[in-house]
């Protein structure tokens, strides 16, 4: 089994965010609740990262940017596809950015925050929210926080919870979204130069000498 959020995708406020009401039920993730999270983005379906109480096979940066998103998925996704770093980029249910590892393994939480934490830097979103949440569950009864899935609706042609290609325009067809991430699962690295400045990190990773 595993703990998964169902819920609508709905309006946005005023800040450009959007809202979704959800509810939270322990179930098993089938075939038959999947292929509703991908054919109605009103079943969305969350998992939450941990897959034990110190591991997760997905993770990333919770970019909440509303302003002018095109521009800044178009800079995101060029930087990781110049970088070569093992992200992809899809929209999030509040219609921001998140910006995701998918490791053919798990991985330590602990140390996947670090990289993690590393890259906001790098990336220039120091700030932004990282998932998982937690360097481990408290005990058998913690979750910790979800992330809502992506893709949902897409059969549908809902576009909402797309994946964007490395040029940050997205992919409208299933079966090329689901190529897309499987190329990018990758065991995360840390971005050059750990600890050093960011602008020096960017030119260790462009290159420049």
């Amino acid at each position: 089994d595993a703990y998964v959020k169902t819920g609508g995708i709905g309006a946005a406020n005023g800040s450009g965010k959007i809202k979704t009401d959800s509810s939270t039920k322990r179930e098993a993730v089938t075939s038959v609740l999947i292929d509703l999270h991908l054919q109605d983005a009103a079943n969305t379906v969350a998992l939450y990262p941990h897959c034990d109480d110190s591991q997760v096979v997905f993770s990333g940066l919770d970019l909440d940017e509303y302003d002018d998103e095109h521009e800044l998925r178009r800079d995101i996704c060029g930087k990781i596809r110049r970088w070569r770093a093992p992200f992809i980029v899809v929209r999030s249910k509040s219609g921001g950015l998140h910006v995701l590892n998918i490791s053919p393994e798990p991985m330590d939480a602990k140390r996947q925050r670090g990289k993690l934490a590393e890259w906001s830097v790098v990336l220039g979103f120091p700030d932004c929210e990282i998932f998982p949440k937690q360097n481990k569950l408290d005990n058998d009864e913690s979750l910790g926080n979800p992330l809502y899935l992506m893709l949902a609706g897409i059969l549908s042609g809902d576009m909402r919870r797309c994946v964007y290609d490395q040029h940050g325009e997205p992919i409208p067809n299933i079966e090329d979204a689901l190529a897309y991430i499987e190329d990018r699962r990758k065991v995360l690295y840390s971005p050059p130069l750990t600890g050093g400045p960011p602008c020096l990190q960017r030119h260790a990773l462009d290159g420049v000498t």
